[in-house]
């Protein structure tokens, strides 16, 4: 199993790599504390992060795509709201 970078190296654009880490090790160890088994720790675990590793990693990749590669369509604020928004959430 992997947590932290190894598993969702994050572009620095939204300042997440150690923030996301440390979520991870919450999430692992709230959920190998409240499972029945290791197998059932690590699906919870995996339900309460992908969705949001996944928005942040696709945030901060959309986000550099756009510095490097100008876009009519490109919106810089409204992206970092919704990953501002979304790293405010609870995990």
């Amino acid at each position: 199993m992997l947590i932290g970078d190894a598993a969702h190296a994050v572009p620095p654009h939204l300042g997440q790599g150690a923030a996301q880490a440390i979520e991870d090790g919450i999430v692992l160890s709230q959920a190998l504390e409240n499972a029945a088994s290791v197998e059932g720790a690590l699906l919870e675990y995996e339900e309460r992060r992908y969705e949001r590793c996944k928005f942040i990693v696709e945030a901060c990749v959309q986000i550099g795509e756009w510095e490097t590669q100008r876009s009519p369509d490109e919106d810089h604020v409204g992206l970092t709201q919704r990953a501002i928004e979304k790293m405010l959430a609870p995990v």
